[in-house]
């Protein structure tokens, strides 16, 4: 899937209209505009691990495809950003491609004057098309309304559950065999189409996005194990992360199972709390939807949604799909969008 290689220009004013932008240039970006875009984005966000690998590798090496960015350009120079990176989704017994909206940003100077209406409007013609039957973004609380306004549907909040402290948890039983992984194969895939099929929804677990996700990415790493019990099978994939506050977290990414039973479920717990401690983490979280065997899982252990959190998946769909803004119908997970 290549970048697709597009033109505007459009007069674009500030909000009290007396400052003109000069001649505003909207295109998608090419492997040549690369550097440039990693300029800006290691200008605005110097500590999020930008780097010439990372930007490649999200945007240019994802075995889903090419992502699209659109970059908008005043006087030659861009100013604006707005990216959409190919998934394959797994909606009720069919893999389709969709997209998922990111990294959507502004130069400080530029904010106020219309940039991301016109770059929102431009993706907008390309991803709200029926050739991809859903797409999905994870705006912050910035940006959320900003979405809705250009016809994105609220679907849910993200449902995450933390620890806050884990010095008074204590080690866990874990009856599941465990094994780490170094690469996914075939068996992480077949484990992952019997846990799709229960839920509907999800971002495809194929053996090339799993180890393009976990396995390739050179900004995180991810500590990943195959569990087995009784005949069933899981796949756990951790992260263990210093934010800059110098607090240590370990964030369960992704954990899916080829039976629905509690039991191993338990284990896979067990072993993320046993881990997190010996990492000397004290805080844990990870996404877990109401109707997860994970969910009464974590209540019981005291994880909490903390206050004042208020981040949401916001879709679109361009067919007929059902159940697309249930909860209880996902597969979602940390690894869906590392928003953490």
């Amino acid at each position: 899937m290549c970048a697709q290689w597009i033109l505007v220009d459009c007069p674009v004013y500030s909000r009290n209209n007396r400052h003109r932008l000069q001649r505003l240039q909207i295109t998608s970006l090419t492997p040549s505009d690369a550097p440039e875009l990693l300029s800006l984005y290691q200008s605005l966000y110097p500590t999020l691990g930008w780097s010439e690998s990372y930007l490649r590798w999200q945007y240019f090496e994802n075995p889903a495809g090419h992502a699209q960015v659109w970059v908008a350009r005043d006087a030659g120079q861009i100013v604006a950003s707005y990216a959409a990176v190919p998934l394959r989704l797994y909606i009720d017994g069919h893999v389709n491609i969709g997209w998922r909206v990111q990294d959507v940003l502004t130069r400080p100077e530029y904010r106020g004057r219309g940039l991301y209406h016109e770059l929102s409007a431009t993706a907008a013609r390309f991803l709200f098309d029926s050739t991809y039957p859903l797409n999905v973004t994870f705006p912050n609380e910035h940006s959320h309304k900003a979405f809705i306004r250009m016809g994105w549907v609220q679907a849910f909040q993200l449902p995450l559950r933390v620890c806050g402290d884990t010095t008074a948890v204590r080690r866990q039983p874990v009856a599941a065999e465990v094994v780490s992984i170094n690469g996914f194969d075939r068996r992480a895939e077949q484990v992952w189409a019997s846990h799709v099929r229960r839920s509907g929804l999800g971002v495809d677990r194929s053996v090339a996005h799993l180890n393009w996700r976990y396995c390739s990415n050179p900004k995180s790493e991810y500590a990943r194990f195959h569990l087995s019990l009784d005949g069933s099978e899981a796949i756990l994939v951790l992260k263990y992360f210093q934010r800059e506050d110098g607090s240590r977290w370990s964030h369960l990414v992704d954990l899916f199972q080829s039976e629905p039973g509690s039991a191993l479920t338990e284990s896979a717990f067990g072993h993320w709390v046993n881990v997190s401690l010996e990492q000397t983490c004290k805080f844990m979280s990870c996404w877990a939807v109401s109707t997860s065997p994970l969910d009464p899982i974590l209540s019981r252990a005291g994880f909490v949604s903390p206050p004042g959190f208020n981040r949401w998946l916001l879709v679109n769909a361009n067919a007929d799909v059902p159940y697309h803004t249930e909860e209880r119908r996902w597969h979602l997970a940390m690894g869906d969008s590392d928003v953490f």
